[in-house]
């Protein structure tokens, strides 16, 4: 009986001692998976920073942009119409 008894403790400490190693992976698993997201999280973050840089640049390029070919408009506009008035003090 006492072997019986001492022997149904060793079982058990050896069970509880493989759940403990269990838990103890499980554990490390998690705080690594954990830093995985803390990582993913960073770099989205970064992501999402770059982009609104790159948004910003590009609305500030397309108002130059914008601008610089209402310029040139303008120009060609007020040469035309130089050009015209030329033509008709040519005329008389």
């Amino acid at each position: 009986m006492f072997t019986f008894a001492l022997r149904y403790l060793m079982v058990e400490e050896y069970y509880q001692l493989d759940q403990k190693a269990d838990v103890s992976l499980v554990d490390e698993d998690c705080s690594y998976r954990t830093k995985e997201i803390l990582i993913y999280r960073k770099r989205v973050e970064d992501l999402e920073q770059e982009l609104d840089r790159t948004i910003c640049n590009s609305q500030r390029l397309i108002l130059s942009y914008e601008k610089e070919a209402h310029i040139n408009w303008w120009e060609a506009y007020t040469a035309e119409r130089n050009l015209n008035d030329l033509k008709k003090k040519n005329d008389f």
